[in-house]
C-alpha cells in the first residue's frame, strides 16, 4: 500500500491490473463484506469467507442470502447463486470469478 497526499494506492505483484486501480476505499468495501482481513496496517489477506467466495461462489452467495434480513436482497442473492450454478454468469478476464461475486454482493 502506497500512501500519497491525496489517496492510498494498493499494489500487488500478482495482480494483472494497473497499480492505481485499487484504492483504500475498495479494500474497505471488501473488509465490510468480510472477504479480507488486515494484518497490521498495510498487509491484507483473504478471510475464510473470501476464499469460499472465490472457490464456490454459488454456495457463498446462497449462504450470504440466508444472513440478510431484507427479503428483496435475500431474493436477489439467491437468484445470483442460481445463475452461478447454472453457468449463466459471464465472467470477464479482468475481474474473474471473484470479481463477479463481489459485484453480485455490491448489487452491480
Amino acid at each position: 500500500m502506497v500512501r500519497t497526499e491525496q489517496v492510498d494506492i494498493v499494489r500487488h505483484p500478482h495482480w494483472g491490473i494497473e497499480p492505481d486501480v485499487v484504492r483504500m476505499h475498495d479494500l474497505r468495501q471488501l473488509e465490510d463484506l468480510e472477504l479480507i482481513g488486515w494484518d497490521g496496517t498495510t498487509e491484507f489477506f483473504p478471510t475464510p469467507r473470501g476464499r469460499m467466495a472465490s472457490k464456490n461462489p454459488a454456495v457463498f452467495l446462497a449462504q450470504r442470502a440466508e444472513e440478510v434480513e431484507d427479503e428483496a436482497e435475500r431474493s436477489r442473492l439467491r437468484r445470483m447463486a442460481e445463475k452461478f450454478r447454472a453457468g449463466d454468469v459471464v465472467v470477464g478476464t479482468v475481474g474473474g470469478l471473484t470479481g463477479a461475486v463481489i459485484r453480485a454482493l455490491l448489487g452491480f
